[in-house]
């Protein structure tokens, strides 16, 4: 309230994108470069499960198998990256 009047409750009150910095962001990108950041982040979490996987069931030889596909994972997300970046 300023100087004793009451607070105009008649109008919603509007939200100002430009303060949250993240909306922005993602409402001047375009479509390609939200989906290829969609990719990315599920080929990081696949390298994470498979690092857990890792850790939760050890076992007395190496998991060569899960070992290469976090590498796998891990070029497949740096190239995703790179193609994502010349948007």
């Amino acid at each position: 309230m300023a100087a004793g009047r009451p607070v105009d409750r008649s109008e919603p009150a509007v939200c100002d994108p430009t303060i949250y910095g993240t909306w922005v962001f993602w409402s001047d990108i375009g479509n390609t470069y939200r989906s290829l950041s969609v990719v990315i982040c599920l080929a990081l979490l696949a390298q994470l499960a498979l690092a857990v996987s890792i850790g939760v069931r050890p076992s007395r030889d190496v998991p060569w198998l899960r070992i290469g596909l976090i590498a796998v994972t891990f070029l497949v997300a740096c190239g995703v990256a790179a193609v994502r970046r010349s948007f």
